[in-house]
């Protein structure tokens, strides 16, 4: 109040002054066009100015109020519009959670176009489409996305290979995600896709291959170790029984599958054995025999000590050398006497394999060793009454033994008949 009654007082001072000036000299303003002339005093004058200057900017203020009302507009309108698709895109999704295709397809795509996230209604949208077995409206959708968004290629793409998945259409699934490998070879969820879709097609060669990836990228699935070790043996046996492929070839690729398996599993038993008698069916069993010392070396094993006994190295004097060391931890190891006995028959040494072979009956009596016994006696010329018993186990199941050097009865060297 009191700033008010101050400017007044100074309004008031101020008109008495102009007053008094303007009785003194009024001025004179003269303006003249062609034959227009326009006279008034200089008061007059800058009054018509002051109120056309005011004139002018209260004219300029009105058009802006103008203008930023339609503005104002615009932005209620699309606030208007904004809620209106957050309710549908809400609507839309608790549709699709409860089934309704339809509805839910329908409210995507409405909402899409005031969304905020409008490439994700139209995701959610194709997947509604292709529950309800509507492909065609699904790739159109698809086909939006992409168009708005190029870059959220990896997200459509993973999303039409889940929905493959989901219909049981693993092959086209398979095509889709190895294409998406290829540009995208460190996403994860690219790679668990692959995962259950090699599963589901059994393919256990790519399976094979693809689980590495899975070890790098720190990926874990319940199961997996079971499943790489399943992966392996049947990869295993995929390679060694193909067809139209030379018996060597398919070795070099029970080899490969072999180098490329994790250290844990080939120190197993299973996969060792499995690995050994691929090899041996296809003319190869020499490349075994450093897998079955490395297996035994983790983890004594009977079933590998037989197959060691079984195959022919590339050093049979140092395979043997080998399999003497382990008969220090294990002195009374059935299937290592029996092996002992084999390998001394490799290496022709006719009177050390009798006595591993007379060990072995003597350890664990069976028809097997008292075969071999048997038939290494009857080469040797010794057919007395004490060894009856192995003689007639040779006579019985000589067909089913393995193929080895023995010797011939006129040339066995009594040097080589010494005792253990």
């Amino acid at each position: 109040m009191k700033k008010l009654f101050i400017l007044l007082l100074l309004a008031l001072v101020a008109s008495v002054y102009v007053a008094g000036k303007i009785q003194q000299d009024p001025g004179y303003i003269l303006i003249s066009y062609k034959n227009t002339s326009v006279e008034t005093s200089l008061w007059v004058g800058i009054v018509l100015l002051v109120l056309t200057v005011a004139l002018v900017y209260f004219a300029l203020w009105f058009l802006h109020r103008l203008l930023g009302t339609g503005k104002a507009f615009r932005r209620w309108s699309s606030n208007i519009s904004h809620r209106r698709s957050i309710s549908k895109s809400a609507e839309g999704l608790i549709a699709l959670q409860e089934g309704e295709w339809i509805q839910a397809q329908k409210k995507l795509t409405q909402a899409a176009k005031n969304s905020e996230l409008p490439v994700f209604n139209y995701l959610s949208a194709a997947r509604a489409a292709s529950e309800n077995n509507d492909d065609e409206a699904a790739n159109a959708l698809f086909a939006k996305a992409y168009e708005l968004a190029p870059q959220s290629e990896l997200a459509i793409s993973l999303t039409k290979a889940e929905l493959l998945i989901q219909k049981g259409e693993y092959e086209k699934a398979r095509a889709a995600l190895e294409l998406l490998k290829k540009t995208h070879g460190k996403h994860k969820r690219v790679h668990i896709l692959l995962y259950y879709v090699y599963l589901r097609l059994e393919d256990w060669k790519a399976l094979n291959d693809l689980l590495p990836m899975l070890r790098k990228l720190r990926i874990s699935l319940t199961g997996l170790d079971q499943l790489e070790e399943k992966a392996v043996l049947q990869s295993i046996e995929i390679a060694a029984n193909e067809e139209f492929i030379p018996a060597p070839d398919r070795a070099v690729a029970v080899r490969d599958i072999w180098n490329k398996t994790p250290v844990r599993i080939r120190r197993q038993e299973a996969s060792t054995l499995a690995y050994v008698n691929a090899l041996k069916n296809n003319e190869k069993g020499d490349w075994a025999e450093p897998a079955i010392r490395d297996a035994i070396k983790a983890e004594w094993s009977e079933a590998l000590v037989e197959q060691y006994g079984l195959i022919e190295g590339k050093g049979i004097a140092n395979q043997l050398s080998t399999a003497e060391k382990w008969l220090k931890q294990q002195p009374e190891s059935p299937a290592l006497l029996l092996a002992l006995g084999r390998l001394s028959l490799r290496n022709k040494l006719w009177g050390k394999a009798r006595e591993y072979f007379l060990a072995r009956v003597k350890v664990a009596p069976s028809t097997e060793a008292y075969a071999e016994l048997g038939r290494l006696l009857e080469h040797m010329g010794d057919t007395s009454e004490e060894h009856e018993q192995a003689l007639k186990s040779f006579q019985l199941t000589k067909a089913e033994l393995p193929a080895l050097p023995l010797p011939e009865p006129q040339l066995v060297d009594i040097s080589k008949s010494a005792s253990l």
